[in-house]
């Protein structure tokens, strides 16, 4: 038999304590630590292992469903270890293997039952339980209906009262998991509808057409013009006109073609075209979003960087607004 290592949780009875630990997500009790309680409160001597020797019990347990995939319970049975027939073995085992098969044996026979080992997955199981007053013990835990039955052998008024009890916390639980279950339902439903949308609008983005004409083209230009204030002076503008793309000593020019909106790409350009501006001290002036300056001491012609930045930040402007033009006709 396999001994597994466990912590209990405690559920508040009245006067008692519940102790409950989950294996393999089922709720499993140990009914012999109720039954215990119950002792103390009634003064009485109600033992689990007395319960287990019970004829009933053991036809019970015998013919408990050992799978739940529909087939004949009857056809099914469950073993059960008696303590003397595995001393037996385990002496046997002994002779051939050593002091391991003691061990083992010594285990068996400090067991609190003495009378059978059950081992139902599910059903009834002796595990090991960790407790920080009292180390570890071994004791039997059991399914919630092996422990009405077990409480109906003990007292049926009890049994009934803790019935009804693990009822109503089972619907209050169930209550509170399907309130968990529809807002995380709602959550992923509004997910999914904000996707659906934004990969509808994606696809629209993705293939906007632009019409290669010349009273659909805006085109916005950025000129640098040195003047006499010790300051370099970047001005945005947007027109209808056709612009050579040239670079004098006196100014130089940056433009994008074929817009559909020139107010709207200066105004997202401002940004990024300002980010770039004050890397080099410098700052926007007015409230248009059109001109920039730049102390002409931080001032380099030959400066290729200062290209680049411009250049890549007016292309990623016009990525984000998605515009295009350059597919030849509207799909």
């Amino acid at each position: 038999m396999k001994f597994q290592s466990f912590k209990l949780n405690y559920i508040d009875f009245y006067d008692y304590k519940i102790a409950t630990l989950l294996i393999d997500g089922v709720k499993m009790f140990v009914v012999s630590d109720l039954l215990n309680q119950y002792n103390q409160k009634h003064n009485t001597n109600k033992k689990f292992k007395n319960y287990l020797r019970n004829e009933q019990t053991k036809e019970l347990l015998m013919n408990w469903p050992n799978d739940t995939d529909g087939s004949d319970p009857s056809h099914q049975c469950n073993t059960v270890e008696n303590v003397d027939d595995l001393v037996v073995d385990q002496k046997l085992h002994s002779n051939n293997h050593g002091s391991d098969s003691s061990r083992e044996r010594t285990t068996v026979e400090n067991a609190d039952d003495k009378a059978v080992l059950w081992d139902i997955p599910h059903v009834i199981q002796y595990v090991i339980i960790s407790n920080v007053s009292r180390g570890h013990n071994n004791r039997y835990v059991v399914c919630e209906q092996l422990l009405i039955d077990c409480l109906m052998w003990a007292d049926r008024v009890f049994a009934n009262k803790v019935l009804t009890f693990l009822t109503n916390l089972r619907a209050v639980d169930n209550d509170m998991m399907v309130r968990v279950l529809n807002d995380k339902n709602h959550q992923i439903e509004t997910l999914q509808d904000g996707l659906k949308t934004a990969l509808a609008e994606t696809a629209i983005y993705k293939n906007r057409y632009i019409e290669d004409t010349k009273e659909q083209q805006w085109t916005y230009v950025l000129k640098i013009v040195k003047r006499d204030d010790h300051f370099v002076h970047l001005m945005s503008s947007y027109n209808r006109k056709k612009l050579r793309n040239y670079v004098n000593q006196k100014n130089r020019i940056y433009y994008v073609k074929n817009l559909p909106n020139g107010y709207t790409f200066r105004y997202n350009a401002f940004d990024r075209v300002k980010e770039i501006v004050e890397r080099y001290g410098g700052h926007a002036m007015g409230t248009q979003r059109s001109e920039f300056v730049i102390p002409i001491c931080n001032w380099d012609d030959n400066d290729s960087d200062f290209d680049y930045s411009i250049r890549m930040a007016l292309k990623q402007v016009r990525n984000d607004l998605c515009w295009r033009c350059d597919i030849d006709e509207e799909p």
